[in-house]
C-alpha cells in the first residue's frame, strides 16, 4: 500500500507521490522564504531532483493514476469504517471491485524499484505480461510490461519489473545530470540509470542523446502501460530514425492522442477526475477558511499541467536545455508542493497565492498512513504545527484523532472532521 518513495536518496531528499510534500536536506539558513539561488549547486540539484518528480506527479499518466489509486482507497477506507465503526487498523484493501483492481494495476506498473546487488548487468530485455490475481480484471487480468533479467555478481539472474518507478527515477536524475554536471550527487544504477542501461543495450540511435531520452521517458509516464511502452516506443523511433526530442513529442502526440484525450481513461481525463478528488479532501468548513486557498492551489497547480501538457508539449524539453535558467521558469510557473529542509523548517511558493496554509498537504498523507499501515504519530506535522503556533501535545504520537474537540483544530484534525470520521476511535 505503500507508495514508492525515493529511499536511496532519501538522506538527501525525497518526494512523497500523491501527497504534494518533498523534503531536502538542504540549509535554508532559517529564512523565511526558500533561498534556491542562495543553495549550492549540489543542494540545487537534489532540490530539482525532486522537483521533477513534483511535476511528474502532476503531469503524467503514472503520476495521476497513483494520485486517483491513493484517493479511491481513502474513500473506500473511510466508507467501511463507516459501516463498521468498531473496525480495527490498518483497514485491508478491498479483495475484488474496481479499487482492489485499480491498486494491483498500479502496484503492477509501477515496477521494481532498488535491488540489493546494484553491480547487476542486464542480459536480456524483453516485453512481458504480470496477470492481476483480482477478480474481473479487465483483459483477463493481462497487464503488458517490460521485463529486465539481471544477473548479479554471483552469476545469479532474476527479473526485475521496469515500470513508471524506475522511469521517473531515471528521468529526474538525467534532468539532473544535464542541469548540474559536476554537482551531483552519485546515485545506484537501480533505479536511477535503468533507462540509460536500456537504451545503452538496445539504441546507438538514443546513446548520448541525454534530451532525447528524457523526451522518451516522458511520453512513456503519459502512456498507460509506462514500462512495456518505453520499449515499444524506443523500437519505433529506432525504426524511423527519430532522435530529435522535439521529434519525439511530435511523434508521440501524432500517433499516441489516445494517451492525452482518448475516449478511456487517459491523461486529459485523469487530471479532471484527480483534481476533483483533491478538492473532495478540503470540503469547505465555516471553521476552516483556509481551505479555499488549498482549493485555489489545487486548481491553480492542475490547470497548469493541463495546459502544459495540451498547449506545450515541448515544456519541459525546452527548459531542461536552457539549463538553470529552465528550471527557474518551471519554478516560478508550476510554485513548488510543500517542503521542507534540514531545520525542520517549511515552505510553499506559488506566485499567484500568498500565503498558501502549509500543514493540511500533510494530512493526506496523514490520514492515508494510518487507515493504510497504521501509522499513528503526526510526523512531520509535529514540526510544522509548532512553528504555525498550532499546540503540540502527547495525543500527536497516541491519538491524533482525538484533537478534532480542541478550540483551535490542527491540520489533521481538520481532516478527520471532513471525511465525517470524529465517531471513530482506532483501534
Amino acid at each position: 500500500m505503500r507508495q514508492n518513495r525515493n529511499v536511496v536518496h532519501a538522506a538527501a531528499g525525497f518526494y512523497d507521490p500523491s501527497t504534494f510534500y518533498m523534503h531536502v536536506d538542504i540549509d535554508n539558513q532559517g529564512k523565511q522564504v526558500l533561498d534556491i539561488n542562495g543553495l549550492t549547486l549540489t543542494d540545487r540539484s537534489t532540490f530539482f531532483h525532486e522537483f521533477v518528480h513534483f511535476l511528474q506527479d502532476i503531469s503524467t499518466f503514472a503520476g495521476l493514476n497513483n494520485n486517483l489509486v491513493r484517493s479511491d482507497f481513502l474513500s473506500y477506507a473511510a466508507h467501511e469504517i463507516y459501516n463498521n465503526l468498531t473496525i480495527a487498523l490498518p483497514i485491508p484493501p478491498p479483495a475484488t471491485g474496481n479499487v482492489a483492481i485499480n491498486l494491483e494495476f498500479n502496484d503492477v506498473i509501477r515496477g521494481d524499484y532498488d535491488i540489493t546487488d546494484d553491480n547487476s548487468i542486464i542480459v536480456g530485455i524483453n516485453s512481458g505480461t504480470k496477470i492481476l490475481t483480482v477478480p474481473g480484471a479487465p483483459n483477463n487480468g493481462d497487464v503488458p510490461v517490460a521485463l529486465l533479467t539481471l544477473q548479479d555478481t554471483m552469476g545469479r539472474q532474476f527479473e526485475y519489473n521496469f515500470g513508471y518507478a524506475a522511469i521517473m527515477e531515471s528521468m529526474a536524475f538525467l534532468m539532473e545530470q544535464f542541469v548540474y554536471a559536476g554537482h551531483y550527487a552519485p546515485s545506484p544504477e537501480y533505479p536511477y540509470n535503468v533507462a540509460t542501461k536500456i537504451i545503452e543495450s538496445k539504441s546507438s540511435l538514443f546513446s548520448g542523446k541525454p534530451l532525447s531520452l528524457i523526451a522518451l521517458c516522458d511520453i512513456s509516464l503519459m502512456s498507460n502501460y509506462p514500462g512495456c511502452c518505453f520499449l515499444e516506443f524506443l523500437d519505433e523511433l529506432d525504426k524511423r530514425g527519430i532522435d530529435n526530442p522535439h521529434d519525439i513529442y511530435d511523434w508521440f502526440y501524432a500517433n499516441h492522442s489516445q494517451f492525452i484525450s482518448g475516449f478511456y481513461t487517459n491523461q486529459k481525463c485523469l487530471i479532471s477526475v484527480v483534481e476533483n478528488a483533491l478538492h473532495g479532501y478540503f470540503i469547505a468548513d465555516p471553521r476552516n477558511t483556509e481551505y479555499i486557498k488549498i482549493n485555489d492551489w489545487i486548481q491553480i497547480t492542475l490547470t497548469r499541467a493541463r495546459n502544459v501538457r495540451s498547449n506545450s508539449p515541448y515544456y519541459f524539453i525546452d527548459n531542461i536545455a536552457l539549463g538553470e535558467a529552465g528550471m527557474n521558469q518551471m519554478y516560478e510557473d508550476f510554485g513548488t508542493p510543500l517542503i521542507s529542509d534540514m531545520r525542520h523548517n517549511f515552505y510553499l511558493y506559488n506566485k499567484n497565492i500568498a500565503d498558501v496554509p502549509l500543514g493540511h498537504f500533510l494530512s493526506i498523507e496523514q490520514l492515508f498512513n494510518l487507515l493504510a499501515d497504521k501509522q499513528i504519530e503526526c510526523r512531520p506535522s509535529c514540526f510544522l504545527c509548532a512553528s504555525s503556533g498550532i499546540n503540540v501535545d502527547r495525543r500527536c504520537c497516541t491519538n491524533p484523532w482525538s484533537r478534532w474537540t480542541d478550540a483551535k483544530l490542527c491540520p489533521f484534525a481538520f481532516m478527520w472532521k471532513s471525511k465525517k470520521l470524529n465517531a471513530y476511535t482506532p483501534r
